[in-house]
C-alpha cells in the first residue's frame, strides 16, 4: 500500500510522490544481493514510506531511462480506498491499472515474505 483516503498521489515513470514528497529511495549494492543475484534483471532501490523501507525492482534500459510505460498518474485517493503499488514497478498490475481499491476489499496484509528468504533474519522482521 502506497497512499490512503486522501493522499494525493502523482507518479510520473518511476517517481512516486506522495502529498508533494517524492518517496525516499536509494539503490541497493549488487554485491548485497548475492543470494538473489540470478534473479534480478532490473535495478534494486530500498524505498521509504511512513517510516517502513522495503525492496522494490525499477526497470532502467541501457540509456538509463525507465522501462515503465505506464502513463502518469495524478490522483487523490477517494474515501475508504487504498493505492496499492507492486515491488516490480515495471511488472506490476496495481492501481496505477486497476485503480485504488476498498478497504473493504483487502482481505489480508503480508505477514511473511517468502523470497528472497536469505534477507530474513526471522519470521516477519526485515534484517538490513
Amino acid at each position: 500500500m502506497i497512499a490512503v483516503a486522501g493522499d494525493r498521489n502523482l507518479i510520473n515513470s518511476d517517481v512516486v510522490e506522495i502529498n508533494g514528497k517524492p518517496l525516499k529511495r536509494e539503490r541497493v549494492p549488487i554485491e548485497s544481493l548475492e543470494a538473489i543475484r540470478d534473479h534480478i534483471d532490473r535495478d534494486v532501490f530500498y524505498e521509504t514510506q511512513s517510516g517502513v523501507r522495503y525492496l522494490v525492482m525499477l526497470g532502467v534500459d541501457d540509456a538509463g531511462q525507465s522501462e515503465t510505460t505506464q502513463p502518469p498518474t495524478d490522483l487523490v485517493v477517494p474515501r475508504r480506498c487504498v493505492f496499492v503499488m507492486g515491488d516490480n514497478r515495471s511488472r506490476s498490475r496495481d492501481s496505477r491499472q486497476f485503480a485504488p481499491i476498498h478497504v473493504g476489499d483487502v482481505i489480508g496484509y503480508v505477514d511473511y515474505l517468502y523470497w528472497p528468504a536469505a534477507n530474513w533474519s526471522r519470521f516477519g522482521v526485515y534484517r538490513d
